[in-house]
């Protein structure tokens, strides 16, 4: 908690959460979506901060030349030390005020830390999965008539993420 208070000081009301990732890659929605949503946020002052795993370490040029205000916890200043893994996530997710995720480990740690979770879901089903903690959302691709996890736009999800910020 101390290292997650050094790597994300200020207030949780200025922090995103986003986990574009998953061990099932067939459950991401496009990396551009989550750009695109970083980037509406970014814009409304508040700062990304992205958990990326080690499947996810060619995304991180790629995040940080699109949205240049992201913070990247264990890819940062704590790497060299090896601060990493399941419990630096729930700390760090203690200090956001909402993530959005694929359905994936780093969801289900992101949950953990208390932070509320918007989920995207194609091919697997949201009931088994939802976020537990209080406010959580998930957004199931069927409601768009498919279960191509891309059929959920970064509009439709930036709508449901404002509703924390208010």
């Amino acid at each position: 908690r101390t290292l997650a208070k050094k790597a994300l000081p200020k207030k949780r009301e200025n922090y995103i959460g986003f986990a574009p990732g998953a061990g099932d890659t067939r459950k991401c929605w496009k990396l551009k979506n989550f750009i695109d949503v970083a980037n509406y946020f970014s814009k409304k002052k508040k700062i990304p901060v992205f958990f990326l795993g080690p499947k996810e370490r060619k995304w991180l040029k790629i995040v940080k030349k699109y949205v240049p205000k992201s913070l990247f916890p264990e890819w940062e200043k704590f790497k060299k030390k090896n601060i990493k893994g399941p419990a630096f996530v729930i700390a760090l997710s203690e200090r956001i005020k909402c993530a959005l995720a694929n359905d994936s480990g780093t969801a289900h740690m992101i949950d953990a830390g208390g932070a509320p979770i918007v989920k995207v879901f194609g091919r697997s089903l949201p009931g088994k999965y939802t976020g537990l903690t209080k406010d959580s959302v998930s957004i199931d691709s069927r409601v768009f008539g498919s279960t191509n996890i891309n059929v959920i736009t970064p509009s439709y999800v930036n709508s449901i993420l404002d509703k924390y910020f208010k």
